[in-house]
């Protein structure tokens, strides 16, 4: 079962933002690791290093795993995937770097403000409900679905 022009076009685009992520989300962990006195925030009283634990450990399971999607989708745009047996692989790594990414977000916005995190999160909910009704009618469908046969 050879691949379709249309699938490798999706999974061009779709490896240009994993890239996209692993890079925002590495650097962010470097930047992190380097001033970790700035991340250090006194959020509950004696719970400051293992807040900022859990923030790098977050960010550093998200940059895994969007790098090993990337290897991922760079073989299935490659060519080098023609059965479709890196489709699971590359959802669920792609899927939960997002869900990382997002978890990330309003938890490093935490200390600054519970109100803005708490904002940030609801839309973040709303925009992944959008999404999510709106990406079953693409016309090529998902780069992620199951191969046929």
């Amino acid at each position: 079962m050879s691949q379709s022009a249309d699938e490798s076009v999706l999974h061009q685009q779709l490896l240009i933002v994993t890239g996209l992520f692993a890079g925002f989300s590495i650097t962010a962990l470097v930047a992190m690791l380097q001033s970790s006195e700035s991340f250090r925030a006194q959020i509950w009283p004696a719970y400051s290093d293992a807040y900022f634990v859990l923030l790098v450990t977050i960010l550093a399971l998200v940059s895994l795993d969007l790098i090993l999607c990337s290897f991922g989708l760079s073989m299935a745009a490659a060519g080098l995937d023609p059965q479709g047996m890196l489709w699971g692989f590359n959802a669920v790594t792609f899927f939960t770097g997002l869900i990382g990414l997002l978890l990330f977000i309003p938890l490093i916005l935490l200390p600054v403000s519970l109100v803005s995190a708490l904002t940030v999160s609801v839309f973040e909910i709303l925009v992944l409900v959008w999404f999510s009704s709106r990406a079953s009618k693409l016309p090529m469908g998902s780069p992620f679905r199951a191969p046929k046969g």
